[in-house]
């Protein structure tokens, strides 16, 4: 994904290959860092147990609670807790001729948590396999720290309306649909997400 879709390499100058960095293993290192917001990429020397910070990216959060890659859909999700009232972002990289951010990661979708979600400290966000869909929808996961009335994890079927932002774009890469109500099973509240790129 990121070769192929022009990823660029900040301490390079130009587009991320792989073959520069030998012992790299097969991917790059993304951490989120909660004191800040920002997000930052390393290539993992595992031969020297040096490493290259590729890129660092904006997230627009005060701060990064958790980041989720969903390998089947392609999309890198950046989470903000109760600071931020438990929005979400989509960071994606720019694709856009000519842009001066061309090959960069920007968060230009938000979403508020589903409504039913309670603001809570959810530092934790995860989904469901493609395997596990219905409907076109496959279950997303929340992690409490806190544990709030008994619940460490909530699950659902989400409702993410989009967040205003001078940020945000129109995009035809995909869409987040909602269920009315979260639904209880032995203490998980169970959520699904549903996109324009559909579970095989």
């Amino acid at each position: 994904m990121l070769v192929a879709n022009g990823f660029y390499d900040e301490s390079k100058g130009r587009a991320y290959l792989p073959a520069d960095y030998a012992d790299h293993g097969t991917g790059l290192f993304f951490v989120g860092l909660e004191a800040n917001g920002s997000v930052y990429v390393y290539a993992l020397n595992h031969v020297s147990s040096t490493f290259t910070r590729i890129a660092t990216i904006v997230s627009g959060f005060p701060g990064i609670m958790d980041l989720a890659y969903d390998r089947e859909s392609g999309y890198l999700w950046g989470i903000c807790d109760d600071t931020c009232a438990n929005t979400a972002a989509i960071l994606e990289i720019d694709k856009t001729a000519g842009s001066t951010t061309l090959g960069r990661f920007l968060s230009l979708r938000r979403y508020a948590r589903p409504s039913t979600l309670p603001n809570v400290n959810n530092e934790g966000f995860t989904f469901a396999p493609n395997s596990e869909c219905v409907a076109n929808r496959k279950p997303v996961f929340w992690a409490d720290d806190n544990e709030t009335a008994g619940h460490t994890l909530r699950q659902r079927l989400p409702t993410f309306p989009v967040v205003a932002s001078s940020r945000t774009r129109a995009s035809t890469l995909g869409k987040i649909v909602v269920a009315s109500s979260l639904k209880r099973s032995n203490n998980v509240f169970m959520s699904a997400v549903e996109s324009d790129r559909p579970c095989v």
